[in-house]
């Protein structure tokens, strides 16, 4: 019956208000169908975002909405299931509160691309971790081309570069035993070749100094025959007399690798020779010596 009615009858909810006493049948009718045309939208927008639901949770990619001021407005839930929140929590926070402070700067000009853009990134996870993601960005814009934000896809890709890794390690294993064993079947001599051999080594995997022993053919000795940047005060320099003494037992004797990460300590008589790190590897060979 009066307008402050209509303004609270709005604000419970109504779609639209009629002023009692100037009601014509025509009125009526529109503002019926006005009514059930608001209430189709809203029940065709219901399942729309149903449907967006339900295709959100099937994606492997989580999937961001940044705002023009870098402010997270949504996240999937794959997208909090990455990044260790609870659906709802990230809400609100700086996107770049999730990205790792080395990756900060390539993670802000992804908040201002101005097509398709990926990038990949270290995350921060909610317990402080770090997680490897591909993320693609792509701006929000309006008609008028204002850039209203950003979506983020964000994929998981850590176990990729895990294994990335592992391939990597495993080509360089083979790149030097192929660049070893051309030296070792060359057509030098005996002393040239584990010169070569030992130089190629030190040289393929980066270590500053070392030495090829021999072993006797009675197994109970074993002789300094190469080396290479070995100090002068380095007491393995020497002719090994007896194998069955620690280390050489478990190397030279049962030819298992030997690794010294503090030199020093462990060996306090070459504490001044400068060594930070040791490794003692058997290599058996087939083959006569002359």
């Amino acid at each position: 019956d009066d307008m402050e009615a209509a303004v609270r009858g709005l604000g419970r909810g109504a779609d639209d208000y009629l002023v009692r006493g100037r009601v014509a049948p025509e009125l009526l009718v529109c503002t019926i169908r006005h009514a059930l045309t608001l209430k189709r939208a809203e029940t065709v927008l219901g399942r729309v975002e149903g449907m967006w639901r339900q295709v959100l949770l099937g994606l492997h990619e989580g999937v961001l909405v940044v705002d023009s001021e870098g402010t997270m407005v949504f996240a999937s839930t794959r997208a909090a299931e990455i990044l260790g929140y609870t659906e709802g929590g990230m809400s609100r926070l700086p996107f770049l509160s999730f990205v790792d402070p080395v990756d900060a700067s390539r993670g802000e000009a992804l908040l201002g691309v101005d097509g398709r853009e990926e990038a990949e990134l270290r995350l921060r996870r909610s317990d402080g971790t770090t997680v490897d993601a591909l993320l693609t960005a792509s701006p929000i814009t309006v008609g008028s081309g204002e850039h209203l934000g950003t979506v983020v896809g964000v994929m998981e890709i850590t176990g990729w570069k895990l294994a990335e890794e592992k391939v990597r390690r495993r080509n360089t294993q083979l790149y030097v035993i192929n660049q070893v064993v051309g030296v070792a079947t060359s057509s030098a001599g005996m002393d040239e070749r584990l010169t070569g051999v030992l130089e190629k080594t030190l040289k393929l995997l980066g270590f500053e100094g070392g030495g090829v022993y021999l072993i006797d053919p009675g197994r109970s000795q074993a002789e300094l025959v190469a080396e290479i940047g070995l100090p002068e005060g380095f007491s393995f320099r020497r002719r090994i007399a007896d194998m069955t003494a620690p280390p050489y037992d478990t190397v030279l004797g049962q030819g298992v690798p030997h690794f010294v990460e503090d030199y020093p300590r462990c060996y306090p008589q070459d504490a001044g020779a400068g060594i930070r790190a040791f490794a003692s590897i058997p290599i058996t060979a087939a083959m006569p010596i002359a």
